[in-house]
């Protein structure tokens, strides 16, 4: 009966013991923290860390996640951290052939302009901002500004009625300042950098002309729209 009891008695504690730590196991692995983390393989074989905050889960896709692997020099244990994603919004898929049907300025006139994605965004360049070292803070001293700009290929009757943002940039401020990796961070040095992301399209404008509708005539072209940007630091270790 005393064994019973005792067998009893421990059955209870470890299923004590399961009920406290399930929680914390299912917190960590859901997320909540709000920093997604994801362990990767670099181009050159190095298995690193790339940690995402919650809020980008829906940009920062594993794919997306993967390309930040084509960084140079990347070492074995590096952590790459995004720190905030701007700029303009991507259209949709539900718009990859669009028609926008404005009226032209002059009232004789009115064009209908039709665009169709070219694949899906991409990388179109990288650019370094500073790096620091561990124990080390310092400020940038001057403000510059880094930006990816839209290029449209072909003539076209009325630009604005193409419907593509101008540019994406990120102002750095003098006064920001950057840390170097804390001591409970990986790495000796600390490299802030931004990514721009772009997305090509294929474009036809028709005018034609009112009040009879007739077609006067179509342009044609491609355009590189710039889409957003990924600003982000990577811990590394320097030897």
């Amino acid at each position: 009966m005393k064994m019973c009891k005792k067998a009893m008695s421990m059955v209870l504690a470890l299923a004590m013991v399961v009920s406290l730590t399930v929680p914390a196991l299912a917190q960590s692995a859901n997320g909540e923290s709000g920093m997604i983390t994801k362990e990767i393989v670099a181009d050159n074989g190095s298995r690193v860390v790339v940690n995402v905050p919650a809020e980008y889960r829906d940009f920062m896709t594993d794919a997306r996640i993967q390309e930040f692997g084509s960084i140079p020099d990347l070492q074995e244990g590096d952590v790459i951290n995004i720190e905030n994603i701007g700029g303009v919004s991507p259209i949709s898929d539900a718009a990859l052939d669009e028609n926008i049907t404005p009226w032209n300025k002059v009232p004789i006139y009115r064009h209908v302009t039709t665009k169709t994605k070219d694949k899906g965004e991409y990388i179109k360049k990288d650019e370094f901002i500073t790096s620091v070292a561990r124990g080390q803070t310092i400020t940038i001293g001057k403000t510059f500004t880094l930006s990816l700009s839209t290029t449209i290929s072909g003539s076209y009757y009325d630009k604005a009625e193409l419907g593509f943002k101008n540019a994406v940039s990120l102002t750095i401020q003098k006064t920001e300042t950057y840390t170097g990796p804390a001591a409970d961070e990986g790495g000796n040095s600390k490299e802030y950098r931004v990514r721009f992301y772009a997305q090509n399209w294929k474009w036809k404008q028709e005018r034609y002309l009112m009040p009879q509708n007739q077609l006067e005539g179509t342009k044609t072209g491609t355009a590189v729209e710039a889409t957003r940007f990924a600003r982000y630091s990577i811990n590394r270790t320097i030897t």
